[in-house]
């Protein structure tokens, strides 16, 4: 009876041994195929805020924004023990495009930390350097033309380069080819890293696979440059309506291929080629296939996505993009739309009348009252509002008034004194009440990201709309001229420009009513609502004119109009309001707004709210602040 109880507990015993020496053998062959020096690592977040400043001096692009880059697989030659390992298939590659440096969250790639920082610090002069968009055809001529410049234009980088490239080879980093054209080629890259200046020949193959840590790399494996066309996009789903949403993850790429041929089939070579889930694999498998809970789990696992162009329709769709919302019936477009420019910085050309904004206005807006939860804080608004209207200032050299203007009393005794004839004088001073010669315009972001939840109870659009009810009781006091807009887009042709209170419209209980029926939809086309509330604000007469634009995130459209095309265009727009004797000045609960706000509005025209909840009560009080 005792025999099973002891046999079971050897058999455990030998599990737990068996656990432990892998175990420790899983650290050995790690460490011994491990290359760097985690002692002297020097991670991105310790230099990032020199390295961008750095890099802008060199010349880099200031909109474009400073990252960590993910590990790609690059399918460069690894060593027997890193095969053993099973280590090293994924480098963290130094990549530059128009909207983005990325660079190794850290490097320990060399035993002095120094060297490491300045591994960092050459990558990004490098970045600066390049020219043009790297891509695989011309990735070594790029990189050999990008040092050349560099060091030519920078002769201080001379000292600090052929330190690094003589710590590389040292440390045997070079390659490991096992074939006689790989060997060349590394043996040739070499000589590039030590004689830069010679004239090389590179081979015609496009595939990227050396890794060379002082150079750039592609950002994306484009294969067809012509593969996918924005203007393509549409916004049908599937045709049952079954799409889904997926939330986003950090650090997941994308890439381009061809659409696999239906007749091929999966082959493997060799062992060490075994696929993995961030590999492509032109699997003979119909689109349709598998259910949608299987596609969100296997889409969830990819670090990269391969996108393909098809010609087949799923019966359901994962959408990566935002949502949209069924086109509203209760929205009267006002006219056929008005055509508005855009900057194409590619170009470094204005499109004209290549966006159509449509101001429109809410039929379903029914009159109401300041919602209860809001009374509280509309009396202490208006107590610090009514000070404003009671401020009085000084008008001198007035006939009569409230004391004696010295400087005019003073005036008319000189004058008597020397002799000069003189009229009876303005001799006093008085108080009046402050004239406020201002018109403002306020323009608010209600594209679809606005309807996510901040806490359990509360979304940002309920914290722009009680923004928008105190924004309008405490500037109703004033007397000042203001309006307010909602705006969202999609793609150039479908600008929304909702009309909640115009200019000449005293705020009223339908006013309240068209707030309350503010809904999230669409994208963020910032550029031609800015330039639409740019003509609206020059018309007023007033001398002193505010634009202020509240916003959850930053530029972006289904079309091009996405990362450093959208910030150009917003950019530009302010220029042109700026230029116009408007002064724009941007609100956000954007946590990542100082990576492009600064660019677009300058450091001291944006101000960033970290609690969305505050918003509504810190709106009308930086009103008050900016025109006081």
């Amino acid at each position: 009876m005792c025999i099973p109880g002891w046999l079971s507990c050897l058999q455990a015993d030998e599990i737990l041994v068996e656990e432990i020496v892998g175990k420790y053998w899983h650290g050995l062959i790690t460490r011994a195929a491990r290359k760097n020096y985690p002692e002297a690592s020097v991670t991105l977040d310790e230099v990032k805020k020199g390295l961008g400043t750095w890099f802008r001096v060199l010349g880099g692009q200031r909109a474009v924004r400073l990252d960590a880059a993910s590990p790609r697989q690059l399918g460069q030659e690894r060593t027997l023990l890193q095969r053993i390992a099973g280590t090293n298939r994924a480098v963290a590659l130094a990549t530059v495009d128009a909207n983005y440096l990325k660079l190794p969250a850290s490097i320990a790639m060399f035993p002095d930390a120094r060297l490491n920082k300045d591994l960092y610090y050459w990558l990004s002069a490098l970045a600066a350097n390049m020219r043009d968009p790297i891509n695989n055809k011309n990735w070594f001529t790029q990189n050999i033309n990008s040092v050349r410049h560099a060091l030519t234009s920078y002769p201080g980088l001379v000292p600090r380069y052929y330190r690094l490239v003589d710590a590389f080879l040292r440390e045997g980093a070079s390659h490991h080819a096992r074939d006689e054209q790989g060997r060349e080629l590394a043996g040739q890259i070499r000589s590039a890293l030590q004689q830069p200046f010679e004239k090389y020949t590179w081979p015609a193959s496009n595939a990227v696979t050396q890794w060379v840590p002082l150079w750039l790399y592609p950002s994306i494996h484009l294969a067809e440059n012509t593969m996918f066309s924005h203007e393509d996009d549409n916004d049908s789903g599937a045709p049952d309506g079954r799409d889904k949403k997926l939330e986003q993850k950090k650090g997941r790429q994308g890439e381009y291929r061809s659409m696999p041929k239906r007749d091929d089939g999966l082959l493997a070579t060799r062992l060490e080629s075994l696929f993995s889930w961030a590999e492509y694999v032109g699997v003979d498998r119909p689109v349709d296939e598998g259910d949608e809970d299987e596609a969100e789990r296997v889409v969830d696992d990819l670090d990269v996505i391969t996108l393909s162009r098809d010609n087949k329709t799923s019966a359901s769709r994962l959408k990566f993009d935002l949502d949209l919302p069924p086109e509203g019936e209760d929205y009267v477009t006002l006219g056929d739309g008005v055509l508005q420019p855009e900057w194409d910085y590619h170009k470094q050309a204005m499109q004209e009348n290549y966006c159509s904004v449509k101001p429109m206005i809410s039929l379903a807006a029914r009159p109401m009252q300041l919602p209860k939860h809001l009374f509280h804080k509309s009396r202490k608004l208006r107590a610090q509002f009514e000070k404003l209207l009671l401020g009085r200032v000084w008008e001198n050299a007035q006939l009569e008034g409230d004391e004696l203007d010295m400087d005019s009393f003073l005036q008319l005794t000189t004058d008597l004194a020397s002799g000069h004839a003189h009229s009876t004088a303005a001799l006093y001073r008085k108080k009046n009440r402050a004239l406020r010669d201002l018109s403002c315009l306020l323009l608010a972001d209600v594209s679809f990201s606005t309807d996510a939840y901040i806490n359990d109870n509360t979304r940002i659009i309920d914290c722009i709309r009680d923004s928008l009810y105190l924004f309008s009781e405490a500037l109703s006091l004033t007397g000042d001229r203001f309006a307010i807009n909602g705006f969202s887009s999609r793609r150039r042709s479908h600008v929304r420009l909702t009309w909640v209170k115009h200019f000449d419209e005293p705020l009223s209980p339908i006013v309240r009513g068209r707030i309350a029926d503010l809904r999230p939809g669409y994208y963020t086309r910032m550029g031609a609502a800015i330039r639409y509330a740019t003509t609206q604000l020059s018309a007023q007469p007033q001398e002193h004119k505010l634009l202020l634009i509240l916003t959850d995130g930053k530029p972006n459209d289904l079309d091009r109009y996405e990362g450093r095309y959208g910030i150009e265009d917003t950019r530009m727009a302010i220029n042109e309001a700026s230029r116009k004797g408007i002064h724009p000045f941007c609100v956000t609960i954007d946590d990542k707004a100082n990576d492009y706000l600064p660019y677009i509005f300058g450091r001291s025209a944006y101000v960033f709210v970290r609690n969305a909840n505050e918003l509504p009560y810190k709106l009308p009080k930086l009103y008050l602040k900016l025109t006081s």
